[in-house]
């Protein structure tokens, strides 16, 4: 699901499919600290990326100021198929793709943007994927 970014990480949260909103509610909270939010999307435009994975919708931040996308996508696509086969007890994971040719990107300060938003969303987190020549 990667797309060829290549510096990337997927994070999954055990969670169920009703952990949605309280997921979401952590994320924010956090990102109100940095007067930041995410953005909710049904736009296939943006979807269609993902295929063959079919969303119904999929929440998202850019932060430019440390160069991080982070995406947060269920584990279960509309039609059943599960993106991470290997872990259905994470309805819900976390798509980070480092920007690291942003100019103000540092691993330093990218590394803890994404502990502390991972953190926020109140679930134990399990590293599902990470590009191999990328450690962060």
């Amino acid at each position: 699901m990667n797309q060829g970014f290549p510096n990337y990480q997927y994070y999954g949260l055990i969670s169920n499919e009703r952990d949605e909103k309280s997921i979401i509610a952590g994320l924010n909270q956090y990102l109100a600290t940095l007067k930041r939010t995410t953005s909710k999307t049904a736009n296939r435009s943006l979807l269609d990326p993902y295929l063959p994975f079919e969303f119904k919708h999929f929440y998202w931040n850019l932060n430019k100021s440390v160069g991080i996308f982070l995406a947060v996508f269920p584990n279960q696509d509309l039609r059943g198929a599960w993106v991470h086969q290997q872990r259905k007890d994470c309805a819900w994971f976390v798509q980070v793709l480092h920007h690291d040719t942003m100019p103000r990107y540092t691993r330093p300060k990218a590394t803890e943007f994404v502990e502390l938003a991972l953190e926020s969303m109140g679930r134990e987190i399990v590293i599902l994927e990470s590009n191999p020549t990328f450690t962060g």
